[in-house]
């Protein structure tokens, strides 16, 4: 039944998401429309929230007018608006040569003391990921990736995404609210110790979210790591850091937007990494890098993860993305086997569907 749901959503192009959170049973929800939130706005309904990397664009709101564990049949969905297809813009498609060209542009702005570190993403077309198969490698993906969050949404505007993410932003956990700080990539079959280039990635980001919560007013918190995470196919450093749900003054979903874009998916100083990125990046990240994931304002709970290991869902094909942190040390080679292990985390689940 969920993957006749998913089928049935992409193709009468209605706004719906379903998700899994780790550890958790998957959710679902269908509305009439993902609303519009405006940059530095709050969501007014409990839903599921998109919002994308760059904070010029609006995010997207999908309500939760009917929820999955409501749903008996493809018929209670018949009252729920059909959006035209309209047809998302195909990103571009970065070769090596456009990312080597892109890697030297920011890596002389890190050595001439620019910047201490710029995340540079890519794309990657398969077509082994299309919509006509998305209900199938949503169900194979979440059950490949226990421990990362799932999804699938469609936003009528902006089309369908879907991926198995590791990182989480700011979600509520019991008595805690959570944020990591996840820097470094290897291979889960390296058996060699982390570079002193890797560590100090890693801690240049939880210096960053140190800044962002005493900024808010978080004081209460603890530090934890960091320590080694695996997420598919590759291992990373992850800090976690633990914020009681009782302590006052400050907003979780306020927190949650200023986190974002961490060092981990932008740079640092956050301005200068994003200008790079715009002058170098061909492709629009659109909802890539963003972060998603379910809220409810009026309770002042979030539960959103970065949107890492993900691809946008065309008719015939999808585009992965995936990106890597420049420093000083970092060599282009090696940044771009990085970003070709990440798409493999997704391209190994969908060679399993044939």
């Amino acid at each position: 039944m969920l993957e006749k749901l998913i089928q049935y959503g992409l193709v009468k192009n209605m706004a719906f998401a379903f998700w899994r959170y780790p550890g958790k049973d998957i959710k679902g929800i269908f509305s009439d429309e993902a609303l519009p939130v405006e940059k530095n706005g709050f969501p007014e309904k409990k839903g599921f929230f998109i919002a994308p990397f760059s904070d010029e664009e609006n995010g997207f709101l999908i309500p939760g007018d009917l929820n999955y564990a409501q749903i008996q049949s493809l018929g209670q969905l018949g009252h729920f608006k059909k959006h035209p297809d309209k047809g998302s813009a195909f990103p571009d498609i970065t070769d090596k040569g456009g990312y080597f060209q892109a890697f030297r542009k920011i890596k002389s702005g890190i050595d001439r003391n620019l910047t201490k570190k710029v995340v540079l993403s890519r794309t990657r077309e398969t077509k082994e990921i299309h919509r006509g198969n998305a209900g199938s490698m949503f169900l194979a993906l979440e059950k490949a990736y226990p421990s990362a969050m799932a999804y699938v949404f469609n936003v009528p505007q902006k089309g369908a995404w879907m991926g198995a993410t590791p990182e989480i932003l700011l979600s509520r956990q019991g008595d805690f609210y959570e944020t990591v700080a996840v820097a470094g990539t290897r291979s889960a079959k390296s058996k060699e110790n982390w570079t002193e280039k890797e560590i100090h990635e890693q801690e240049l980001v939880s210096e960053f979210i140190e800044d962002v919560l005493s900024k808010n007013g978080v004081r209460d918190y603890h530090r934890e790591g960091p320590g080694d995470y695996r997420a598919g196919n590759v291992i990373h450093l992850k800090t976690t850091f633990r914020i009681p749900a009782g302590s006052q003054g400050w907003n979780p979903f306020r927190l949650a937007s200023d986190l974002h874009p961490t060092p981990a998916v932008c740079g640092i100083p956050r301005e200068t990494a994003k200008s790079l990125i715009r002058e170098t990046e061909k492709h629009d990240r659109d909802f890539y890098s963003g972060f998603l994931g379910e809220v409810d304002f009026g309770k002042q709970e979030v539960n959103l993860f970065v949107n890492l290991r993900c691809l946008q869902v065309f008719n015939n094909r999808s585009v992965l993305y995936a990106g890597g942190g420049l420093t000083k040390g970092s060599e282009v080679e090696k940044e771009w086997e990085e970003t070709q292990e990440k798409t493999r985390t997704i391209l190994n689940v969908a060679e399993k569907l044939k």
